[in-house]
């Protein structure tokens, strides 16, 4: 169906000119009407009929549309069901009759609608067109500065003639700023709302400004004309979390402070959240904030000849601070740098520096760092372990390898029997007494992992050690040094891993997390034994740690049901081992190793890599006595047979957690 001109089906209706007569036309499919007629308005069911008894070029009368009435039919050809009227557009009577001020409704929504009316006179509107322009309706807010800035952002129609408009707003639009409707661009027409619920509500024409809350994502807004209402939803998975305080240079925060060039001055700058400093200054520094000299106005520059970095003594070194941006500007001279920060003419570019931003109250009774940049990667130097076992530096400090260049994370063996018992620290290369890091308390309960601190801090105290431990530094985040250390060949399972117990006398498979002492697990060959010690403990796992996590996956492994993840030294029972595989277990376990009739063989040999890095909590049980120690074959993830612990290993494996 559709309306269109002079008979002609491929002119469909666009638009009016004024002062001009028209033929419509329109193709009706419904059989059950034989009374039509046409209206003109702004909304269908709210205008005019045009048509015969309407003004016409030689009408005289009144030269007003005629309102609504049965009586305005349109011409009707039975044969060809083909509705049609003549009728003369006036400018000035339209214009009065849309708007009695002279408004004129071509720039906005108008509709040509037909109407048909069955014999006993029930009416229906058959086809709406809309005609001409219509308004364009957009947001307005303090994101353009009120239109002053920028266009207001488009509503878009979800349909024609829906009046329905939406729209996507950021989070950066909507964080603490207010808006309204309008439409064109202009003020003549407007919608705020008077409603605390600034998510929905009423549109009132001219209302109040509209200002979002606690705004964290991005937002639909849908714009009703039909009910003059307005709402706006949260779209998923758009949540921000507000930009982190950022450093960077001359001004541009796209610019983040990366190094600094020798003999060059800079303007750096730091973007403040905390509204609990009101004072900022910058310190430059080899490796931890505290370590180092406070660059500023009072620092060297090009044009001081002193050249000599302020002492960090010195808190009125402060940075200019405007709408919550500090900065300042400072020279970085290479001889004076160097000599500062090893007397020795040590380039500090061949190893990591750090920018770090303090921060203070009005009163300096509240300091922190708020904020440490690394500025540059390159090779952390040596670090190592020192302690009771080496007099404290009087024979050399066990080495540590970087995992690979520039990953900040260096791992190293600990034999049981030089650390069974003794005290040690972290130390950055050898005879280094400035760079010693330890616990901030001193505790040998949870030993084997934990934050390290550079500041007063404590000795990691080693309990008696049954086993070789590997130990891991991680550098990564210089705000969270972190440290573990973990059993060489302890058997131990992921936290996820499900075992096959007996619960309540009924068999099922109980995440290892939820076992405790006493419950019933079923073994290969010895029916159901009791838990006699469980355990678990947190295990760094990262790429060079030799015993790091393995998953089995059920497309290897059929009597798998879902992945299995264990330490690389838990070992599944097989029927029989290869050549090549007795060869690996010789070297690890001293010879061929069975439990029952099954041989061990442990997952790093022939299963994948656990990928993932950082630390996990894994758990560890025994089935045996302290006075017969025994490992036995479980079930595990389904029916993988795998082994347990003994519980001479968990009795003095001090950093573990009881259960």
């Amino acid at each position: 169906m559709s309306i269109y001109f002079d008979s002609d089906p491929t002119n469909p209706v666009i638009d009016f000119e004024y002062d001009t007569s028209y033929t419509i036309y329109y193709k009706n499919t419904d059989v059950t009407r034989t009374i039509f007629w046409f209206e003109l308005s702004n909304s269908p069911g709210s205008g005019v009929v045009v048509g015969s008894d309407g003004p016409t070029n030689f009408d005289t009368r009144a030269n007003n549309w005629n309102m609504i009435q049965y009586n305005n039919k349109a011409d009707w050809d039975p044969i060809t069901n083909i509705v049609s009227d003549t009728f003369y557009y006036s400018g000035v009577k339209t214009k009065e009759r849309f708007n009695n001020n002279a408004y004129d409704p071509s720039l906005f929504s108008r509709f040509l609608t037909v109407y048909g009316m069955t014999s006993n006179y029930s009416v229906k509107e058959l086809f709406s067109k809309q005609l001409g322009a219509q308004d364009i309706w957009g947001i307005v807010g303090d994101f353009n500065s009120w239109g002053s800035d920028d266009l207001d952002i488009p509503l878009i129609e979800t349909a024609t003639a829906s009046k329905i408009f939406t729209a996507t707003l950021d989070y950066e639009i909507l964080k603490d700023k207010s808006f309204k409707f309008r439409s064109n661009n202009s003020w003549d027409k407007n919608y705020g709302s008077s409603t605390t619920n600034w998510t929905q509500g009423a549109l009132v024409e001219g209302g109040d400004n509209i200002t979002p809350t606690n705004v964290t994502m991005d937002y639909k807004v849908t714009f009703n004309l039909n009910d003059s209402t307005y709402m706006i939803e949260k779209i998923p998975g758009t949540t921000y979390v507000e930009p982190p305080n950022i450093l960077y240079f001359n001004s541009d925060p796209t610019n983040p402070v990366i190094d600094f060039e020798y003999d060059t001055s800079y303007t750096i700058s730091y973007k403040n959240t905390d509204p609990r400093f009101k004072n900022f200054w910058f310190e430059l520094s080899n490796y931890f904030p505290g370590l180092g000299v406070i660059v500023g106005p009072d620092g060297p520059s090009a044009e001081d000849p002193s050249g000599n970095w302020c002492k960090k003594d010195e808190y009125g070194n402060h940075a200019e601070i405007l709408d919550y941006v500090a900065s300042t500007t400072f020279y970085y001279p290479e001889n004076k740098t160097k000599n500062y920060f090893s007397q020795n003419n040590y380039d500090p570019k061949s190893s990591i520096r750090f920018l770090n931003v303090y921060g203070a109250n009005s009163s300096y009774d509240k300091i922190d760092v708020v904020l440490t940049k690394e500025l540059q990667y390159g090779s952390w130097g040596n670090w190592g372990i020192i302690g009771i076992f080496n007099g404290w530096g009087d024979t050399a400090d066990i080495n540590m390898t970087e995992t690979y260049s520039g990953s900040h994370i260096f791992t190293a063996k600990l034999p049981k029997d030089i650390f069974s018992g003794t005290q040690f620290k972290f130390r950055h290369t050898d005879e280094n007494w400035d760079m010693l890091l330890g616990i901030p308390t001193a505790t040998t309960n949870s030993w084997n992992t934990g934050k390290l601190t550079l500041y007063d801090a404590e000795t990691i105290r080693v309990p008696e050690l049954l086993v070789d431990y590997t130990i891991t530094l991680d550098l990564r985040d210089i705000n969270n040094v972190l440290y573990s250390a973990t059993e060489a060949y302890a058997p131990c399972f992921h936290e996820d891993s499900t075992i096959l117990s007996s619960i309540e006398g009924v068999e099922t498979y109980v995440p290892v997390k939820n076992l405790r002492q006493g419950d019933l697990v079923k073994t290969y060959k010895h029916g159901y034994l009791p838990i006699t010690a469980i355990r678990n403990f947190n295990f760094y796992n990262c790429a060079t740690n030799p015993y790091k996590l393995h998953k089995l996956i059920p497309e290897k492994f059929p009597a798998l049901t879902s992945e299995l993840i264990v330490t690389g030294a838990h070992s599944l029972l097989v029927d029989s081992l290869e050549e090549k595989q007795k060869r690996k277990c010789v070297a690890v376990f001293g010879s061929v190793k069975k439990i029952d009739d099954k041989y061990r063989l442990p997952a790093g040999m022939i299963s994948e890599k656990y990928e993932n890095d950082g630390l996990f909590n894994i758990w560890h049980f025994a089935l045996d006595s302290v006075d017969n120690p025994t490992a036995y074959g479980v079930y595990a993830n389904g029916g993988l047979l795998v082994e347990t612990t003994i519980s001479k290993l968990l009795l003095f494996a001090n950093n573990a957690n009881d259960i």
